[in-house]
């Protein structure tokens, strides 16, 4: 398989969501740091087998770095209940997750016809009209009676 493409931020995505330093990956495909870092950054590009080590170390197929790289999840979209002592790390993992997360839900909303989400505004005061609203907005999405 050729893949031409190797977009380096994705490398580094994918080895902070995993929570490794450049050290940990670089022992697992005898890579040092620094190469690693080049990478990453763009300056080097990495041989097929490279590529396949680097892959097989992240657990991900290799055109996982070919996929161009999309805006990241920025630290004000997530919440941490302790800011202060936090540690970089542990945000830096959270924020990759959140990106690939989203770049999933991206891709599914872009794949699947999904149909777009559409609420009922039923205001309700008692019990009974908890049960009519809810009645109501089964009719609206035809879920059917029970």
């Amino acid at each position: 398989m050729v893949i031409s493409a190797f977009h380096g931020e994705r490398l580094r995505l994918a080895r902070v969501a995993l929570g490794l330093t450049l050290d940990q990956l670089g022992a697992r495909v005898s890579a040092t740091r620094q190469y690693l870092n080049q990478l990453e950054q763009g300056l080097k590009v990495p041989t097929d087998e490279m590529r396949a080590a680097l892959a097989a170390a992240l657990g991900i197929a290799e055109h996982f770095f070919a996929i161009p790289a999309s805006a990241g999840i920025s630290p004000e979209q997530c919440h941490f209940r302790k800011q202060r002592t936090t540690p970089v790390s542990v945000v830096s993992q959270v924020l990759a997750r959140g990106t690939l997360l989203d770049g999933f839900v991206s891709r599914l909303d872009h794949e699947l016809d999904l149909p777009t989400v559409s609420f009922p505004d039923i205001p309700v005061a008692s019990a009974a009209e908890i049960e009519a609203a809810a009645d109501h907005a089964r009719e609206h999405w035809r879920l059917g009676t029970g």
